[in-house]
Protein backbone atom coordinates (compact mmCIF):
# COMPACT_ATOMS: atom_id res chain seq x y z
CA UNK A 1 0.00 0.00 0.00
CA UNK A 2 3.15 2.63 0.90
CA UNK A 3 4.34 1.73 -2.46
CA UNK A 4 1.51 2.65 -4.79
CA UNK A 5 0.68 5.96 -2.32
CA UNK A 6 4.30 6.75 -3.56
CA UNK A 7 3.39 6.17 -6.39
CA UNK A 8 0.53 8.37 -6.80
CA UNK A 9 2.37 10.99 -5.32
CA UNK A 10 4.71 10.92 -7.60
CA UNK A 11 2.58 11.10 -10.42
CA UNK A 12 1.40 14.56 -8.90
CA UNK A 13 4.23 16.11 -8.53
CA UNK A 14 5.60 15.45 -12.08
CA UNK A 15 1.69 16.64 -12.92
CA UNK A 16 1.49 19.82 -11.36
CA UNK A 17 5.42 20.87 -12.40
CA UNK A 18 4.49 20.25 -15.90
CA UNK A 19 1.33 22.61 -15.75
CA UNK A 20 2.17 25.16 -18.63
CA UNK A 21 2.95 28.73 -17.95
CA UNK A 22 3.79 32.07 -19.68
CA UNK A 23 5.51 34.95 -18.22
CA UNK A 24 4.85 38.20 -20.39
CA UNK A 25 6.85 41.22 -19.60
CA UNK A 26 5.84 44.47 -20.76
CA UNK A 27 7.63 47.59 -20.82
CA UNK A 28 5.11 49.38 -19.18
CA UNK A 29 2.95 47.06 -17.24
CA UNK A 30 5.54 45.17 -15.77
CA UNK A 31 5.06 40.90 -15.67
CA UNK A 32 2.54 39.30 -16.56
CA UNK A 33 1.80 35.20 -15.77
CA UNK A 34 -0.37 33.23 -17.51
CA UNK A 35 -1.74 29.48 -17.20
CA UNK A 36 -3.25 26.75 -19.20
CA UNK A 37 -6.66 27.09 -18.85
CA UNK A 38 -7.82 24.59 -21.90
CA UNK A 39 -7.23 23.62 -25.42
CA UNK A 40 -9.00 24.87 -28.82
CA UNK A 41 -9.81 23.32 -31.24
CA UNK A 42 -6.82 23.28 -33.43
CA UNK A 43 -5.41 21.89 -30.24
CA UNK A 44 -3.35 25.00 -29.34
CA UNK A 45 -2.86 25.95 -25.52
CA UNK A 46 -5.24 28.77 -24.34
CA UNK A 47 -4.07 30.29 -21.12
CA UNK A 48 -5.42 32.99 -18.71
CA UNK A 49 -3.35 35.28 -16.28
CA UNK A 50 -5.82 34.12 -12.96
CA UNK A 51 -8.08 37.10 -13.16
CA UNK A 52 -9.15 36.25 -16.27
CA UNK A 53 -9.25 39.25 -17.93
CA UNK A 54 -6.26 38.95 -20.11
CA UNK A 55 -5.60 35.46 -22.67
CA UNK A 56 -3.68 34.24 -24.81
CA UNK A 57 -5.30 32.25 -27.68
CA UNK A 58 -4.85 30.85 -31.62
CA UNK A 59 -7.31 33.12 -33.45
CA UNK A 60 -7.97 30.63 -36.15
CA UNK A 61 -9.92 33.52 -38.82
CA UNK A 62 -6.86 35.49 -38.87
CA UNK A 63 -3.63 32.91 -38.57
CA UNK A 64 -2.51 34.23 -35.32
CA UNK A 65 -1.91 34.34 -31.71
CA UNK A 66 -3.62 37.33 -29.55
CA UNK A 67 -3.06 38.50 -26.14
CA UNK A 68 -6.53 39.63 -25.57
CA UNK A 69 -8.50 41.63 -22.76
CA UNK A 70 -11.37 39.88 -22.78
CA UNK A 71 -14.15 39.43 -24.16
CA UNK A 72 -12.03 40.66 -27.70
CA UNK A 73 -9.67 43.75 -27.11
CA UNK A 74 -6.86 42.54 -29.31
CA UNK A 75 -3.56 43.86 -27.64
CA UNK A 76 -0.72 41.97 -29.36
CA UNK A 77 -0.38 39.97 -32.17
CA UNK A 78 2.00 37.25 -33.50
CA UNK A 79 1.36 35.15 -37.09
CA UNK A 80 4.16 32.70 -35.86
CA UNK A 81 1.96 29.55 -35.94
CA UNK A 82 3.32 27.34 -32.90
CA UNK A 83 1.57 25.09 -31.47
CA UNK A 84 0.68 23.72 -28.94
CA UNK A 85 1.82 26.84 -27.07
CA UNK A 86 2.26 30.29 -28.13
CA UNK A 87 5.67 31.60 -29.68
CA UNK A 88 8.51 33.33 -27.36
CA UNK A 89 9.83 37.08 -27.80
CA UNK A 90 12.00 37.16 -30.97
CA UNK A 91 10.05 34.27 -32.29
CA UNK A 92 7.74 35.75 -35.24
CA UNK A 93 7.15 39.41 -34.15
CA UNK A 94 5.02 40.20 -31.57
CA UNK A 95 2.76 43.20 -32.96
CA UNK A 96 1.35 45.96 -30.80
CA UNK A 97 -2.25 46.54 -31.17
CA UNK A 98 -2.71 48.37 -27.74
CA UNK A 99 0.29 50.48 -26.47
CA UNK A 100 -1.55 50.88 -22.99
CA UNK A 101 1.15 48.35 -21.71
CA UNK A 102 4.24 49.67 -23.94
CA UNK A 103 5.49 46.46 -25.55
CA UNK A 104 6.58 43.08 -25.19
CA UNK A 105 10.11 42.67 -24.07
CA UNK A 106 10.76 39.38 -23.19
CA UNK A 107 8.63 35.86 -22.52
CA UNK A 108 9.81 32.80 -20.36
CA UNK A 109 8.27 29.54 -19.73
CA UNK A 110 6.72 27.27 -22.17
CA UNK A 111 6.39 29.35 -25.38
CA UNK A 112 7.68 27.71 -28.20
CA UNK A 113 10.68 28.96 -30.50
CA UNK A 114 9.83 26.47 -33.49
CA UNK A 115 6.91 24.90 -35.56
CA UNK A 116 6.26 21.34 -35.08
CA UNK A 117 6.09 19.16 -38.04
CA UNK A 118 2.39 19.46 -38.12
CA UNK A 119 2.27 23.06 -38.25
CA UNK A 120 4.69 23.02 -40.89
CA UNK A 121 2.23 21.46 -43.07
CA UNK A 122 -0.49 23.72 -42.18
CA UNK A 123 2.10 26.66 -42.90
CA UNK A 124 2.48 25.18 -46.36
CA UNK A 125 -0.65 24.84 -47.32
CA UNK A 126 -1.13 28.64 -46.75
CA UNK A 127 1.37 29.47 -49.03
CA UNK A 128 0.81 29.48 -52.40
CA UNK A 129 3.05 30.22 -55.30
CA UNK A 130 1.86 31.39 -58.52
CA UNK A 131 2.10 31.59 -61.69
CA UNK A 132 4.41 28.68 -61.70
CA UNK A 133 5.51 28.66 -64.79
CA UNK A 134 6.17 31.76 -65.04
CA UNK A 135 8.01 33.93 -67.63
CA UNK A 136 9.62 36.42 -65.13
CA UNK A 137 7.29 37.30 -62.07
CA UNK A 138 6.86 34.90 -58.79
CA UNK A 139 4.12 35.97 -56.49
CA UNK A 140 3.83 34.18 -53.25
CA UNK A 141 0.69 34.24 -51.19
CA UNK A 142 0.12 33.61 -47.39
CA UNK A 143 3.56 34.35 -46.07
CA UNK A 144 3.99 35.98 -42.73
CA UNK A 145 5.54 39.41 -42.49
CA UNK A 146 9.63 39.04 -41.93
CA UNK A 147 9.85 35.61 -43.86
CA UNK A 148 12.64 35.31 -46.52
CA UNK A 149 12.38 34.21 -49.85
CA UNK A 150 15.65 32.52 -51.15
CA UNK A 151 16.00 31.29 -55.01
CA UNK A 152 18.49 29.14 -56.12
CA UNK A 153 19.64 28.18 -59.22
CA UNK A 154 20.54 23.86 -59.89
CA UNK A 155 23.73 24.27 -58.85
CA UNK A 156 22.32 25.35 -54.95
CA UNK A 157 23.85 28.95 -55.58
CA UNK A 158 22.03 31.50 -54.15
CA UNK A 159 20.61 34.28 -56.95
CA UNK A 160 17.92 35.98 -55.14
CA UNK A 161 16.61 36.88 -51.84
CA UNK A 162 13.46 38.83 -50.50
CA UNK A 163 12.02 39.95 -47.26
CA UNK A 164 8.43 40.04 -47.17
CA UNK A 165 6.51 42.93 -45.51
CA UNK A 166 2.95 41.61 -46.37
CA UNK A 167 1.48 38.06 -46.91
CA UNK A 168 1.74 38.89 -50.66
CA UNK A 169 5.01 39.26 -52.07
CA UNK A 170 6.70 38.97 -55.36
CA UNK A 171 10.22 38.11 -57.01
CA UNK A 172 10.90 39.41 -60.49
CA UNK A 173 12.96 37.03 -62.41
CA UNK A 174 12.68 38.64 -65.72
CA UNK A 175 16.66 39.07 -66.00
CA UNK A 176 17.51 35.68 -65.09
CA UNK A 177 18.32 32.48 -66.78
CA UNK A 178 15.36 30.70 -68.60
CA UNK A 179 15.17 27.18 -66.62
CA UNK A 180 14.33 25.45 -63.53
CA UNK A 181 15.07 27.26 -60.16
CA UNK A 182 13.98 26.19 -56.38
CA UNK A 183 12.90 28.20 -53.49
CA UNK A 184 12.47 28.65 -49.96
CA UNK A 185 10.63 30.13 -47.74
CA UNK A 186 12.01 30.45 -44.03
CA UNK A 187 11.08 32.42 -41.06
CA UNK A 188 13.90 33.14 -38.43
CA UNK A 189 14.07 30.04 -36.77
CA UNK A 190 13.30 27.25 -40.23
CA UNK A 191 12.40 26.74 -43.60
CA UNK A 192 8.94 26.21 -43.77
CA UNK A 193 8.32 25.77 -47.26
CA UNK A 194 10.69 24.56 -50.27
CA UNK A 195 9.40 24.26 -53.62
CA UNK A 196 10.59 24.34 -57.52
CA UNK A 197 10.01 27.24 -59.85
CA UNK A 198 9.70 27.32 -63.71
CA UNK A 199 11.10 30.27 -65.80
CA UNK A 200 9.80 30.30 -69.37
Amino acid sequence: MKFKNYILAICILISSSSLAQIDVNLSVCGTESFSVVGTDGTGRNIYNNGTVSFAIQWNNTASQWEIVQLPSTVWFTNSFASSPNPPCFGTGTWITVNASCGNIDATTGTCQTVLTGIDVAYYNSLINVYPNPSSGIFSFEGISIGNTIEIFNVLGKLVATSYSENSLSTIDMTGFERGVYFYSVKNKTEIVKKGKLILQ
